[in-house]
């Protein structure tokens, strides 16, 4: 759709939120990926063309970079702006679609996000 924009995905890790970054990757960079369907965050240590060396749990391995996602610190406060525009845009589409039911439930997320 034109004119929309892609919702970007967050986690919460240890009471941080994070941004899911696709980027190039660059040393130093906190990291996120899936193994055999375990999610692992680690440190970049060494970036090559194909593969970095990340740090997890004080003991290095070898990540295929296509495999990684760089995640970026968010604060809560910006977390909650992005939260109000993405609901903003979906009154959008509620209001488009002349879905009543739908607008009904985004209008009062948008209230209890600024009681929040």
């Amino acid at each position: 759709m034109r004119g929309v924009k892609t919702l970007k995905q967050y986690m919460k890790m240890n009471g941080t939120y994070y941004l899911l970054q696709q980027r190039p990757i660059q040393k130093g960079d906190i990291v996120t990926w899936e193994y055999k369907e375990e999610c692992f965050v680690g440190k970049v240590e060494k970036c090559r063309k194909r593969d970095a060396i990340v740090t997890l749990h004080n003991r290095s391995v070898k990540v295929q970079v296509e495999r990684l996602t760089v995640l970026k610190p968010v604060s809560v406060d910006e977390l909650r702006k992005k939260e109000r525009d993405w609901i903003l845009q979906l009154v959008d589409l509620a209001l488009d679609t002349n879905d009543q039911e739908w607008f009904t439930q985004l209008h009062s997320r948008l209230k209890n996000l600024g009681n929040d």
